[in-house]
């Protein structure tokens, strides 16, 4: 919808920030199999994993983004 890459379409549904289509994947098919994700209801296990993701996301994405792109599109 932004012009901007990745993006997840599911029918209608847009998507695109990568966080975002982690949960969106893990939420659609939660019935099937192993949860991806701990319960909300669980504050502990669930704070902790908002921990990881915020971190992934500030600390760890833009960095290693560059190095994929210098991998990938580099000389």
């Amino acid at each position: 919808p932004f012009g901007q890459v990745p993006v997840l379409s599911d029918g209608p549904h847009a998507n695109i920030r990568k966080s975002c289509h982690l949960r969106y994947i893990a939420q659609k098919y939660a019935a099937r199999g192993a949860p991806l994700l701990p319960s909300p209801k669980d504050l502990q296990k669930w704070a902790r994993f908002e921990q990881a993701a915020s971190i992934e996301q500030a600390d760890f994405d833009e960095h290693a983004s560059g190095i994929a792109g210098e991998l990938v599109f580099g000389p």
